[in-house]
């Protein structure tokens, strides 16, 4: 019966709120940095870049802080070969996106410390920017601080309730932190969202794990490969 209740609900159509929009508009090559650090997969990463575009080409710096990032060899080269118009003509001005090269480089030498300092520092200058919170969710999440990372991650759902990555995050953290019912409601709002996405049902299988539903936590699994 429960395993019936479980396809019912991801065959439900999404709901309006937490549809994704349909706009597919180019983003900034800032942006790509900013998905790598909120630890989208790979393949995420370049399922945006390749559906989406950007709005101009990737320079080296920001290719050289995508690898800093631990970005792959292919997502690098998606990024660089990106559909984008280019131009010549750039100024070397301070950018509110600067502090993304500060944590890319923090990254490539484990200086975490430096890296959770940053982020903390940003939320107070851009309490209503959704990359900042959505990187250090993640950032804390993986110094295993879950009630900071769960507090992050909250606050990332109330203000891009439209991200089915910030869903993912929360879902992630509710697990670490066992908190089976935040975790299976976000992973559920994760799936509606993305029902093509794999990931998305292995977020599922990992909330369903920690109630103790393993048939559907094994279905959640094996919907991911389709």
């Amino acid at each position: 019966m429960t395993l019936l209740v479980l396809l019912a609900a991801l065959a439900l159509p999404p709901q309006q709120s937490n549809a994704i929009p349909e706009t597919k508009a180019p983003v900034p090559p800032e942006q790509v940095l900013a998905w790598q650090l909120e630890g989208l997969t790979a393949k995420e990463l370049r399922e945006e870049v390749a559906s989406r575009g950007l709005t101009e080409c990737a320079e080296q710096p920001l290719l050289s802080a995508l690898a800093a990032a631990r970005a792959d060899v292919e997502t690098v080269q998606a990024v660089r070969h990106a559909k984008a118009p280019c131009t010549v003509w750039k100024l070397g001005l301070q950018l509110p996106t600067d502090y993304l090269y500060e944590i890319a480089g923090a990254m490539m030498w484990n200086d975490w410390g430096y890296a959770l300092r940053t982020m903390q520092a940003e939320t107070m200058k851009q309490p209503g920017n959704t990359d900042v919170h959505l990187i250090y969710a993640h950032l804390l999440a993986a110094s295993e601080d879950w009630i900071a990372a769960y507090g992050e991650a909250t606050t990332d759902v109330r203000l891009a309730p439209d991200s089915p990555y910030a869903h993912a995050e929360r879902s992630t953290i509710c697990y670490h932190s066992r908190l089976s019912e935040c975790a299976v409601a976000e992973a559920m709002t994760t799936v509606r969202m993305r029902p093509k996405d794999a990931m998305a049902y292995v977020v599922l299988g990992h909330a369903r794990e920690l109630q103790g539903y393993d048939d559907e936590a094994l279905l959640a699994y094996e919907m991911r490969n389709g």
